[in-house]
């Protein structure tokens, strides 16, 4: 059911989550219907909640995630370069590099 009053226009992805904050939407019993939502369009409003910044309640409402929130549910990747893998590729290195000079003295 949309309220009686008109949701807010946003300029941008910082005025949405503004003024989703002014309305203390930021659970699923404050969760606002989608009329009563600051105008985004549906391809943004998509984009916010596959990114878990927003969430769905009841069919047709939404919320506010916490960044404590978020970060309880975003997987956190592990480091890329980890003390085993560096080691590994020194050891590569360092093969290729003495390779040229083993078959060198063996073909002396």
């Amino acid at each position: 059911m949309a309220s009686s009053r008109s949701a807010p226009v946003t300029t941008g992805y910082g005025d949405f989550i503004d003024a989703l904050q002014r309305a203390r939407a930021t659970s699923p019993d404050t969760a606002l219907p989608r009329a009563d939502l600051p105008t985004i369009s549906d391809d943004h409003l998509g984009v916010f909640v596959r990114a878990d910044m927003i969430r769905e309640g009841a069919p047709g409402t939404y919320y506010l995630t916490t960044a404590e929130e978020r970060a309880s549910t975003v997987p956190h990747p592990s480091p890329t370069y980890t003390p085993r893998r560096v080691a590994l590729m020194m050891a590569v290195w360092a093969a290729a590099i003495a390779l040229p000079f083993v078959v060198w003295l063996i073909a002396r």
